[in-house]
């Protein structure tokens, strides 16, 4: 796609975008948004894009899978996906739900995945946004200042975030593997962590720590994995070449069967 196009797709229902590459854009990469639902991103490359790569803005039931999604930048300060719920006046309330964000690889970007609280929406309607029903998992997310984050919400149900691999790059700019600013409402388990160079690696409720005092801080994380998952080829550098996982890597066999995960 020319660099000075992108691809937005506003309060549309079953839009399908596969198969493209999108770069060098002005604004966000590829981004749904104001009520979207029942759509399908998949299969793109989608890389060095403005403030976001993939972004999810007050959609639902949709799938974004298989994307490949990358900075060549090392200073960048760019999201790989980002899900929020801004405000829109035709909307009645936040409505970011049930979507499902899977089989997606994302390199070299300064935060992986995010939810962003936009805190746009007023009076009763402003503890309404959230993680709400969605499906995080089997993403290969790596060389990150920061792999996973999420903003205080009271709005967090349902939402699953499993089977992922979350690597932050090596040397001392890497800030945390997750940042996570409330508790509550987020099932998070089977994930492999691996950060080179930062032993307090997690960020729960603002406080720094191991994944040991994680897990029992949070409850969550029983049945996570630490450590190197032995990629067959580089990662450290986008685009990565080759994150099938080698022969011996502490990955395989150690995620769970998802039903919303068929390949």
């Amino acid at each position: 796609m020319h660099p000075s196009h992108r691809r937005r797709c506003r309060k549309t229902t079953g839009t399908v975008v596969r198969d493209n590459e999108v770069y060098g854009a002005s604004a966000e990469g590829i981004g749904l948004y104001d009520g979207s639902t029942g759509c399908s991103v998949s299969h793109n490359i989608i890389h060095d894009n403005y403030s976001v790569d993939l972004y999810l803005d007050s959609i639902s039931h949709s799938t974004f899978e298989g994307n490949l999604i990358y900075e060549t930048s090392s200073s960048n300060d760019l999201e790989g996906i980002e899900i929020s719920d801004e405000f829109y006046s035709d909307l009645p309330a936040p409505v970011n739900s049930y979507n499902v964000i899977i089989n997606n690889v994302i390199v070299g970007s300064h935060q992986g995945i995010v939810f962003w609280n936009s805190g746009e929406w007023s009076g009763s309607l402003s503890g309404e946004t959230g993680l709400r029903y969605d499906v995080i998992a089997n993403n290969t997310v790596v060389n990150t200042n920061t792999a996973l984050k999420w903003d205080a919400s009271p709005a967090h149900v349902g939402t699953t975030i499993e089977n992922n691999i979350f690597i932050a790059a090596a040397g001392t700019s890497p800030s945390s593997l997750l940042q996570a600013n409330s508790a509550g409402g987020i099932a998070l388990d089977h994930n492999l962590w691996y950060a080179p160079d930062l032993p307090q690696a997690f960020l729960w409720l603002g406080s720094q720590s191991d994944h040991a005092s994680f897990v029992s801080a949070s409850s969550q994380g029983a049945g996570d994995v630490l450590g190197d998952p032995l990629f067959v080829g580089m990662w450290a550098a986008p685009p990565a070449t080759n994150l099938e996982l080698a022969k011996g890597s502490r990955a395989i066999g150690k995620g769970v069967t998802l039903s919303s995960v068929l390949d």
